[in-house]
């Protein structure tokens, strides 16, 4: 009997567990909209104002904080990173590295789960790739305006985030959700 009540208590939290990841999964999503559409919009006004050299000198000045205020908002970090990183801040960790090769390999595009640390703090860990699109190859691609490559040396002397096709795995939005 007492098999079968922990057979029940172990289901039933299986459930429960299921459903919190459910909730953590659309809480990532929300917060992910409101980053990738803030500096969508951050980037479109100075690409409007001065073109991908403005964009450039934008992202390095306003990415951090619009990042930052997100993550105050939403209760979590989010942040972005990627195997070819522009700022060498946003290099992925261990997880994010194993996460970010998955989508190279075109297995997923999305992951999220549980960690626990060892000592014992449970984080709900999320990532979301982000493909390049025809607008990221002025700052991304192979074939970049001569002005917008030295803005980027100057800006990013260890950058690395360029040679992308449209449709590549440029990065990911990366969320940690303390549970504990």
């Amino acid at each position: 009997m007492r098999f079968l009540t922990l057979l029940l208590a172990l289901l039933i939290s299986t459930g429960a567990i299921a459903d919190d990841i459910n909730t953590y999964d659309e809480s990532c999503k929300t917060s992910i909209q409101k980053l990738g559409a803030a500096l969508k919009l951050a980037l479109i006004n100075a690409m409007e104002e001065s073109g991908p050299v403005g964009a450039l000198q934008t992202c390095s000045v306003e990415a951090v904080p619009i990042t930052e205020t997100i993550s105050i908002e939403e209760g979590m970090i989010v942040s972005r990173t990627s195997l070819k990183t522009r700022n060498p801040k946003n290099a992925p960790d261990k997880w994010e590295l194993a996460v970010l090769e998955q989508f190279e390999k075109g297995k997923i595009s999305e992951f999220g789960e549980i960690v626990t640390d060892s000592e014992g703090h449970q984080t709900y860990r999320y990532m979301k790739a982000i493909p390049t699109g025809p607008i990221c190859l002025r700052c991304h691609g192979t074939d970049m305006n001569k002005d917008v490559s030295l803005k980027i040396a100057e800006l990013y002397p260890e950058d690395k985030a360029v040679g992308f096709k449209e449709a590549d795995i440029r990065g990911a939005f990366t969320i940690q959700k303390p549970l504990n």
